[in-house]
């Protein structure tokens, strides 16, 4: 199980919870990850690595080894375009990051750092654990259908989650807005149509891509459709728009 770091106490707190009659261990992995994000992000990859990747579907993983290391190479995107992470011990972490910016300018490919990924990920509308999603989130709230399955059997929350599916609605959706503000909301902020509060804010930044100021957030679902207006408690109007906010390549 792959988790940010500083979720991880609380993953494993979770967990034991379910261990009740089975004989499970758990361990923790002091691994890093590399992310390679961009419709070049397997070439330079592959030349990073000195290996061909084979084909792989979203959240496949390849093995391999690299200086010495054991490498997992997982297809999964942060940016909405094709993407891939490299985990890896800390010991070939730097080496593996040394490569990929030696090799990055032929690939017209650059460093990129915590903030203009975030900015990446508001772009192309994927919700994040934390900002947009929580333990009372569900995930059919958030469009993550993609992330359940609807033919296995038991599993924790599997009833709340057929009950909505099953009566084709959820009372909050997760939507794109357009900010008529050249200021970032905060995340919290209240969104009001008719001067009743209809929805929240939980990501927001200044989109490069379409020089405009952009929000994800949670709305009551009489207010979700395409072109709604909302009202910012701070002043700004929103309109709901498609999500993701730029056209993929």
């Amino acid at each position: 199980m792959e988790t940010d770091a500083d979720l991880r106490p609380k993953v494993m707190q979770t967990l034991e919870r379910y261990i009740i009659m089975d004989e499970v261990e758990l361990e923790t992995l002091e691994e890093h990850a590399l992310a390679f994000q961009g419709p070049r992000a397997r070439g330079l990859l592959e030349k990073t690595l000195h290996v061909d990747l084979p084909e792989m579907s979203e959240s496949d993983h390849f093995r391999t080894n690299y200086a010495g290391f054991p490498v997992c190479v997982v297809r999964a995107t942060s940016t909405g375009e094709e993407g891939y992470e490299v985990w890896t011990r800390p010991g070939g972490m730097m080496g593996l990051w040394g490569a990929a910016c030696g090799q990055a300018p032929t690939y017209e490919m650059l460093p990129c750092g915590t903030e203009a990924l975030e900015t990446l990920r508001i772009e192309a509308g994927i919700p994040r654990y934390g900002p947009d999603l929580g333990e009372d989130t569900l995930p059919l709230e958030a469009g993550l259908t993609n992330a359940l399955s609807f033919t296995k059997g038991c599993y924790v929350g599997q009833e709340i989650v057929e009950r909505a599916r099953s009566r084709g609605q959820v009372n909050w959706r997760f939507v794109g807005l357009l900010v008529e503000s050249d200021t970032p909301p905060a995340a919290g902020e209240k969104l009001m149509a008719e001067r009743k509060e209809i929805g929240e804010i939980t990501s927001a930044c200044v989109a490069p891509s379409l020089g405009k100021t952009v929000a994800l957030a949670y709305v009551r679902r009489e207010a979700s459709e395409l072109g709604t207006k909302l009202t910012l408690t701070s002043g700004p109007t929103a309109e709901v728009t498609p999500l993701p906010f730029y056209s993929r390549r």
